[in-house]
């Protein structure tokens, strides 16, 4: 079985505190109370979709782009 990044929280490195980042358009995630987190499937396979699925980390110069990298 080949597993799936699907979210990244980071509590705490370099300038990124207590943030979350969704990887994926197959679940979506949302942090609760106590680090529970909620995860939905969004059921895309029932639907044909001709558009392709590109992430990326935009921001201004010190916002903790290349500490998400690292």
């Amino acid at each position: 079985m080949k597993l799936k990044t699907t979210y990244l929280w980071i509590k705490e490195f370099k300038n990124i505190k207590e943030e979350g980042f969704n990887l994926s358009g197959d679940f979506s995630v949302k942090k609760e109370n106590d680090n529970k987190f909620i995860i939905k499937s969004l059921d895309n396979k029932a639907c044909f979709n001709p558009f392709v699925n590109i992430k990326a980390f935009v921001g201004k110069n010190g916002s903790g782009k290349s500490a998400i990298l690292e």
